[in-house]
C-alpha cells in the first residue's frame, strides 16, 4: 500500500508539472502579450495552436508501447525542462511560440503513456480511486501556476515563469526516477513496428466501440469549449463584470474540478466509473441547458457554474479511467486517440460557440445546442459501457 501511494504521489505530481504548461498562461494573456510586444490575438492563437497539437497524439502513441511508459515520461519532461530555457533565454514571440507549442507536443506524449501505465498497473476495481487522485493534477496545476505566474510576471517578466517550469521539470523527473518501478519491454519480447508504420486506425477496429469512447470524448469537450468561448461574454453583458467576474470563475472551476476529481477517487470504484461518465454528464448537460437563465444575480451563476462544472469534470475524468480498458492490448494507441478526440472537440466547440453565437445572439439557443451535443455524448458511454463490463466484471 505504502509503495502503491508512493507511485501515485509521483505520477500526480509529474503530470501537476507538465499540467502547469497548459494553465500558466490564460489567466495573464494580456500581460504576456505587452512583456513580448505582441497583439492579445497572436498570444491566443499560439496557445490555440499549442492544443491542437492533441490531434496528432495517435502519431506517437506507440512509443510507450516500444520503449515503456516510465522512459517516455521521463524522456518527455527532460526535453520540456530543455526547451523552457530557451523562453527564459529569448524574450521574443517567436521563442515564446516555440516554446508553448513543444509544451503542447510534450504533453500530448506524456498523457497517454501515463495513462497506459496506470492501465497496467492498477487493478481496474482500484483504478477509480487512482485516476481521480491523480486528476487532481490538472486544478492542482492552475493553484499553483497561476498564483507563480502573477507574482513572477508582476516583478521580474516571463523569463523567469520559463525558468520556474523547468525547474518544476527536472523535481519531477527526480520523483519519476526514484518512486515509479520500471517497465522498459525487454528487448526479446518486443515487435513492435516503428512508430512511422503503426496503423493506428486498424488498431482501434479491434474493437469498434473505441469510436464510441472517442465519440463521448470529443462531445464532452466540444461542450466544455462552446461554455468557455461564450462565459465571458454571457457575464459581461448580465453582470457588467469582466475581469472581477473571470477572476471569480478562475477560483470556482479550479474548485469544482478539484471536488469532481475527488468524488471519481472517493466514490468511483464503488459506485462504478461507467454510472459516473453517464449520469454525471447527463445531469451536467441539463446543466448547459439552465446556466443562461441564472443570469438575474451573480451568486447564483457562481453556484450553477461551480455544480455544472463538478459533474463534467467527474464525467471526464472517470470517463478516462473507464477506456483505459477499452483496448487493454494497446492503452498507449487508445489513450492517445482519446487525447485526439478531445483536442477536436476543443476545435470544434471553439468555432461552432463563436460562430452560433455571432448568429444567434441567444445564450439560451446556445445552452440548447450544447446539452443535445453532451447527450450525443451519452449515447456513446452507453454503448461503451457494455464492452468495459464484459472485459472487467467487477465494476458492475
Amino acid at each position: 500500500m505504502t509503495r502503491f501511494r508512493s507511485v501515485i504521489f509521483a505520477l500526480t505530481a509529474a503530470r501537476t508539472v507538465a499540467n502547469m504548461t497548459r494553465r500558466f498562461a490564460y489567466p495573464f494573456i494580456p500581460a504576456i502579450a505587452r512583456g513580448l510586444d505582441a497583439s492579445v490575438g497572436s498570444v491566443q492563437s499560439i496557445l490555440a495552436i499549442s492544443w491542437g497539437m492533441g490531434v496528432f497524439s495517435p502519431v506517437f502513441g506507440i512509443l510507450s508501447e516500444r520503449f515503456g511508459r516510465k522512459p517516455v515520461m521521463i524522456g518527455v519532461l527532460a526535453v520540456m525542462a530543455v526547451v523552457s530555457l530557451l523562453g527564459a533565454l529569448v524574450p521574443q514571440l517567436w521563442a515564446f511560440a516555440f516554446v508553448v507549442v513543444a509544451y503542447g507536443v510534450g504533453k500530448m506524449i506524456f498523457d497517454p503513456a501515463l495513462q497506459a501505465y496506470v492501465g497496467d498497473r492498477v487493478p481496474f476495481a482500484q483504478r477509480a480511486r487512482a485516476w481521480g487522485a491523480i486528476e487532481l493534477s490538472w486544478s492542482g496545476a492552475l493553484f499553483i501556476a497561476a498564483p507563480l505566474t502573477g507574482f513572477l510576471l508582476e516583478r521580474a517578466g516571463l523569463q523567469p515563469v520559463f525558468v520556474a517550469l523547468s525547474l518544476f521539470m527536472c523535481a519531477a523527473i527526480a520523483l519519476l526516477i526514484l518512486l515509479v518501478p520500471g517497465d522498459r519491454p525487454e528487448k526479446s519480447t518486443v515487435h513492435t513496428p516503428a512508430p512511422r508504420r503503426i496503423p493506428v486506425l486498424r488498431v482501434l477496429r479491434q474493437r469498434p466501440l473505441a469510436f464510441a469512447a472517442l465519440g463521448y470524448s470529443f462531445c464532452l469537450m466540444g461542450a466544455q469549449e462552446i461554455f468557455f468561448i461564450n462565459y465571458a461574454l454571457w457575464m459581461e453583458l448580465s453582470f457588467e463584470l469582466v475581469l472581477a467576474s473571470l477572476g471569480i470563475v478562475t477560483i470556482v472551476l479550479g474548485l469544482a474540478e478539484t471536488v469532481g476529481e475527488l468524488l471519481v477517487s472517493a466514490v468511483g470504484d464503488r459506485f462504478g466509473m461507467h454510472r459516473l461518465a453517464f449520469y454525471g454528464a447527463v445531469v451536467a448537460g441539463v446543466g448547459f441547458a439552465i446556466i443562461p437563465y441564472f443570469n438575474s444575480s451573480l451568486a447564483l451563476a457562481m453556484v450553477g457554474i461551480f455544480g455544472l462544472f463538478v459533474l463534467l469534470e467527474m464525467a471526464i475524468v472517470a470517463s478516462i479511467g473507464l477506456f483505459t480498458e477499452v483496448l487493454p492490448e494497446a492503452r498507449s494507441v487508445m489513450m492517445s486517440a482519446n487525447i485526439s478526440a478531445m483536442s477536436l472537440g476543443r476545435l470544434f466547440g471553439a468555432l461552432v460557440g463563436g460562430g452560433l453565437y455571432a448568429l444567434t445572439g441567444s445564450f439560451p439557443l446556445i445552452g440548447v445546442a450544447t446539452m443535445a451535443l453532451v447527450l450525443v455524448g451519452c449515447g456513446c458511454i452507453w454503448l461503451v459501457r457494455g464492452v468495459v463490463l464484459q472485459a472487467a466484471p467487477g465494476e458492475a
